[in-house]
């Protein structure tokens, strides 16, 4: 078996020092370099390298140098697509971008995993996992997407606070049509008992009925996320999943969800809002509280207080 066929098969292969493997990521990085030091109106010319680069290309894709991928045939990204300076496809494993996707900038697609053990490392070996992108994705700049992440419908970033500091975290929530008698609910990384409680609000609050399907949250990256601002975003995955409607770019949502079904408010909106402002995000769902911003800030912000008002915002 070849280094290559191991490789796609996601097993350990020699990625360091097998000739076919280094003429593949020097072929790459030629490509890479050249599309680089083209001029940005030479627009034939760069969409000629990308499409040599990159064959599953798609159409009115926009990629601004620098960009970078390791062998680049492993990519695919579809129509409509925009990845913003400094972007890095470590495309080991396949990486794919569905369409009308932002990438922000100086973000990185990682599908290389490497031993943890030093003399693994030093024979350099390596296995990958793929990445995946569904459709109307948007990362906020300096995102970093680890190996064997997938990321869809039902994906919302929410701003939570670590201590005095905000925090983006990334809310999956997954609903799908259960085949026992009793859905199943499941919580990874935010509590169980609220997830209960804000799958009983939407069903009595806003009419969702989630009676016949499973419903899972999962916080990505194995963070533990305990504060009550992260209810909105949570709320905001479960009914993109149930609807299979993304949450469009570039928005960030954070707010307490109460009973009666209004959105509470939070501490520190400004830092949050801030923090998002400086990632690349647009527009914010927020509580409707006081905030003093300064003047030069460029954000939509959308002030609400019930939970119908907010998933309007949200998904209009």
């Amino acid at each position: 078996m070849t280094e290559q066929e191991k490789r796609d098969l996601g097993l350990w292969y020699d990625a360091n020092y097998d000739p076919s493997i280094l003429q593949e990521r020097e072929h790459a990085d030629m490509l890479c370099f050249q599309l680089n030091n083209t001029p940005p109106n030479q627009a034939q010319k760069r969409q000629e390298l990308l499409r040599t680069l990159m064959p599953k290309l798609g159409q009115s894709v926009v990629i601004l140098s620098p960009f970078y991928a390791d062998y680049g045939y492993h990519c695919t990204i579809g129509e409509g697509s925009f990845l913003n300076h400094g972007a890095y496809l470590m495309d080991c494993a396949p990486i794919t971008i569905g369409s009308h996707c932002f990438i922000g900038p100086n973000c990185g697609m990682y599908t290389a995993i490497h031993p943890m053990l030093p003399d693994e490392r030093n024979q350099g070996l390596e296995c990958a996992k793929p990445i995946t992108l569904g459709d109307n994705i948007w990362l906020g700049g300096d995102v970093t997407i680890l190996p064997g992440v997938t990321i869809g419908s039902g994906s919302v970033i929410g701003a939570c606070m670590e201590g005095n500091r905000p925090i983006m975290v990334e809310f999956q929530a997954l609903v799908a049509k259960t085949p026992y008698g009793m859905p199943r609910r499941t919580a990874v990384g935010f509590d169980y008992n609220r997830v209960n409680m804000l799958l009983a609000i939407l069903e009595r609050r806003f009419g969702l009925d989630f009676g016949i399907y499973d419903a899972y949250v999962n916080v990505v990256g194995g963070m533990k996320v305990t504060e009550p601002a992260a209810d909105l975003a949570v709320v905001a995955a479960l009914v993109s999943s149930h609807r299979n409607r993304p949450v469009p770019q570039g928005v960030l949502v954070f707010g307490e969800v109460g009973l009666t079904g209004e959105v509470r408010r939070v501490s520190a909106p400004e830092r949050r809002i801030m923090d998002g402002v400086n990632l690349g995000f647009t527009k914010f769902v927020v509580p409707d509280s006081k905030i003093e911003l300064p003047k030069d800030v460029r954000a939509q912000i959308v002030r609400v207080k019930t939970l119908e008002q907010a998933m309007s915002a949200i998904f209009g």
